[in-house]
């Protein structure tokens, strides 16, 4: 699960726009960063 996490992590390392790709996958950022979701 982590393997998965970590690149997609590195990818949007800048926290502070994680909410950019998030509403691009944000089913795939939803399952690895459901704490991410601003609900």
């Amino acid at each position: 699960m982590r393997s998965d996490a970590r690149p997609r992590a590195e990818e949007t390392k800048t926290l502070d726009q994680p909410y950019a790709e998030a509403e691009t996958e944000s089913g795939k950022l939803v399952v690895e960063y459901p704490f991410l979701k601003p609900t």
